[in-house]
């Protein structure tokens, strides 16, 4: 690899701003973006353009730190569009694959000189700390004006990430307190949003999975957040072992977070889990009762042979029913909707979201043809309306959903709370 001058990576901005890189104002850094690094395209994590991302999944420039290539780059900014913090990722092996171990380490010992030189500082604060039986590891170059932290993680097994985070000075701590939830669970209520439609709701910060299947480490890391822990989606997918292609088995990675929980300063609390399709005797009982109605309405029956021929394809069967008569017949199960709803309202009235596991059906969204299941956030409701306020991982545009109360039950998988101990 040929190392970059400073003025064609993003360090070339840093070093020329010194102290006040993150007083930046947000149409400047994009211009020096521009100019100096060639970035013309990003996007907008929310719709108060106060959290700007570039990832290489949906930009061909190339952006660089130090003569490494950045994987994806998140910029924060105040509400008045000033730089707060920025958070690079030169790689996880959710966007990258598995790296080598020699290649890992070199680049992981590389950044760690060139930050080096960057911020003038020779002895970087140290600190580790265990997650799931693998060391996190962290350099922390805290200069008068910004705090700069190489973050990276790698077990004998696989390699996972390399991070770099830039906060304000004294802000990134120890890992120790750094991940750990840090607010009072009684302080939470206060972040409650009330309006004169019954709507109540809560603003939780937006975190972008991108193209990869990591839904419930994204919701997970948005929580982590609300409850001001820097632990992101990489350090959660390592810890759940979640796939970028397959996803995160909850099961397991519920598991392997209530092992961590204590760590975490966070406690688990499983409140509803279905039952119906777990088991092969069990989805063919639902084949039953849904072919007994779709007798009754003459419309097109399962064919639980070609199911079973199939391997019992969960995404297949879901595929092939009609949405409106498994929906309906999915919403009459117990507890049912006012057990949902009354769930819902006691966990937001203490300013608590709820991690929400359901299935998409064929429809539900336009890039996704097949039926499968997802992970959101529910983060309020509204009586008046009867509905339920929800928000997925996927950037601007996405921070606030609504959806009829019988079909948000009828779409339920899995309710659990995660709040800080």
């Amino acid at each position: 690899m040929v190392a970059l001058a400073f003025s064609e990576g993003i360090e070339g901005i840093i070093a020329s701003r010194r102290d006040s890189f993150l007083k930046t104002q947000q149409k400047l850094l994009f211009k020096e973006l521009n100019e100096k690094c060639g970035l013309t395209i990003v996007s907008w994590d929310n719709a108060e353009h106060t959290q700007m991302r570039y990832a290489t999944s949906f930009s061909d420039e190339m952006l660089t730190f130090c003569g490494y290539r950045v994987v994806e780059m998140v910029f924060r900014f105040t509400d008045r569009l000033i730089l707060d913090s920025c958070q690079i990722s030169i790689y996880n092996r959710g966007d990258c694959g598995p790296w080598t171990m020699a290649r890992f380490e070199s680049t992981q010992k590389g950044l760690a000189q060139a930050i080096g030189k960057l911020t003038k500082m020779r002895q970087p604060l140290e600190s580790k700390r265990k997650l799931d039986g693998t060391d996190i590891q962290q350099l922390v170059w805290r200069t008068r004006g910004y705090d700069m932290a190489l973050r990276w993680c790698a077990s004998k097994e696989s390699t996972e990430y390399i991070t770099i985070q830039i906060a304000h000075r004294n802000e990134i701590q120890d890992l120790r307190s750094d991940l750990r939830a840090s607010v009072r669970a009684g302080e939470l209520n206060a972040q409650v949003r009330k309006e004169p439609n019954g709507a109540r709701w809560i603003d939780v910060p937006m975190v972008n999975q991108g193209f990869k299947g990591y839904c419930v480490v994204a919701v997970l890391e948005r929580l982590m957040k609300y409850y001001n822990s820097s632990i992101d989606q990489h350090i959660l997918a390592q810890i759940m072992d979640s796939d970028p292609s397959t996803g995160t088995d909850l099961e397991r990675g519920l598991e392997a977070i209530e092992e961590n929980a204590p760590k975490l300063r966070i406690l688990v609390k499983n409140t509803y889990t279905d039952k119906s399709l777990r088991t092969v005797k069990e989805l063919e009982q639902v084949v039953k009762d849904y072919n007994r109605l779709a007798s009754k309405q003459k419309a097109k029956k399962v064919n639980w042979d070609g199911l079973r021929m199939s391997g019992y394809d969960l995404r297949l069967f879901l595929t092939d029913v009609d949405d409106k008569l498994f929906l309906k017949m999915r919403a009459k199960r117990e507890p049912g909707t006012k057990r949902l709803m009354q769930r819902v309202k006691e966990s937001i009235d203490r300013g608590v979201p709820i991690v929400w596991s359901v299935i998409i059906m064929p429809g539900d969204l336009k890039e996704q043809p097949m039926a499968s299941f997802h992970a959101r956030l529910i983060n309020g409701y509204n009586e008046k309306t009867n509905e339920i306020i929800y928000t997925d991982s996927w950037g601007a545009g996405h921070e606030r959903h609504t959806m009829p109360a019988e079909r948000a039950w009828a779409v339920t998988m899995r309710l659990l709370t995660i709040r800080p101990r």
